[in-house]
């Protein structure tokens, strides 16, 4: 089914990096407009960034951030995938000017602006040539909060207080501050503590170890907004916002 964006027109600025592109299910052509720095989420709920409603996509289905000076995309456990270029993405993947991804049945286009893009002017013609501009909208409150994203308690939202809180199996004695029905999730496995460069996760001594953005983490690391959490068979999605 057709996305829908959630956005206002604003006035370009020397942080626009990239546009994604993709039909309505209409054909008419939308544009997203991305910023240094931001991160937008894709998936069936309705307060994501982009949302898609065909039910072949899942609730929280894909995730776009900036990372060290570009965007990458990470699915977020989705039931279908996500695909870049036709092929099924297993860990993060650095996007490039030109890359197609296809969530479910919807393809966007990701073209790069700036120097990188390989544009001799600035702002590209060919692009911006008669569209009207539409942002990310932050929230006027950001929330830090986890979304399970996949596992047993998809949809779940977690908002995160001051202070570090424990992550762990659900038992019936168990103590922690969030409990997860995960049987590869250890007792406890993981926290999470709000210190002075913001949230920080580490590893418990697991026994199946945690994942950011698809790698294991062995120190106390720092999340960005948009980072993807594997514990045991369940996924979280950190946000900021």
């Amino acid at each position: 089914m057709a996305p829908e964006t959630r956005g206002e027109p604003t006035q370009l600025g020397a942080s626009l990096r990239a546009v994604l592109r993709w039909n309505n299910e209409n054909g008419s052509p939308q544009a997203l407009y991305l910023r240094e720095g931001e991160t937008v989420q894709i998936g069936r709920e309705t307060n994501s960034d982009i949302v898609l409603s065909d039910a072949g996509v899942s609730r929280h289905h894909a995730i776009l951030a900036w990372r060290e000076g570009g965007f990458e995309i990470t699915d977020l456990g989705s039931t279908n995938g996500t695909r870049v270029n036709n092929r099924l993405i297993a860990e993060p993947h650095r996007l490039q000017n030109g890359d197609v991804m296809r969530v479910y049945e919807v393809e966007l286009t990701f073209l790069a602006l700036g120097p990188e893009s390989g544009e001799s002017g600035w702002p590209p013609d060919q692009i911006l040539k008669g569209e009207q501009p539409t942002f990310v909208v932050p929230p006027e409150a950001p929330s830090p909060h986890l979304i399970v994203s996949a596992g047993s308690e998809e949809g779940r939202e977690i908002t995160l207080p001051a202070g570090a809180i424990k992550i762990g199996r659900a038992t019936s004695r168990d103590t922690w501050d969030v409990s997860l029905q995960d049987r590869g999730i250890s007792r406890p496995h993981a926290q999470i503590e709000q210190r002075e460069e913001g949230f920080v996760l580490t590893d418990l001594g697991s026994a199946n170890g945690t994942r950011v953005n698809g790698r294991v983490i062995e120190e106390p690391t720092i999340l960005r907004d948009g980072d993807v959490i594997e514990l045991g068979e369940t996924t979280l999605l950190f946000r900021a916002r």
